[in-house]
């Protein structure tokens, strides 16, 4: 990934969150988490990511009403936003994308499928060594 991508995660299981940070930091990004989506929604005014990785089963506020709070944010509603959720029947993934999110990923996942969500919404240019892997 290019210097400077900014990668914003939020889920409250810690076990993801680390993974995702070492997956996306060993790439070249800066990642900030996030273990609820008051505390990622400061964030995502503060440090104004380039992408944001979201679970919707999270304490008080779900998923998806911080995606629809995030698409709100002037100058900010244009941010790619991953979900990475459990709920993966086609009326969850159809609930994700109705409430803003640019894609879908199921947990459990891979390392390839992580780098391929994150491929798909950012510019080659940005995502350097996230280039498709056997992993």
């Amino acid at each position: 990934m290019a210097e400077g991508l900014k990668v914003l995660v939020a889920d409250d299981e810690k076990a993801y969150c680390l993974a995702m940070r070492e997956v996306l930091e060993t790439a070249g990004a800066h990642v900030y988490l996030a273990n609820n989506a008051s505390v990622a929604e400061m964030l995502f005014r503060v440090i104004r990511p380039d992408l944001v990785i979201l679970d919707v089963m999270m304490p008080g506020m779900s998923g998806l009403e911080l995606i629809r709070k995030l698409r709100a944010i002037v100058g900010q509603e244009h941010v790619p936003i991953i979900v990475a959720s459990a709920l993966a029947l086609g009326v969850d993934r159809d609930g994700a994308f109705e409430a803003g999110a640019s894609s879908h990923l199921a947990k459990p996942f891979t390392t390839k499928e992580l780098r391929d969500a994150v491929r798909r919404l950012i510019p080659l240019a940005q995502t350097g060594v996230l280039s498709p892997s056997t992993a």
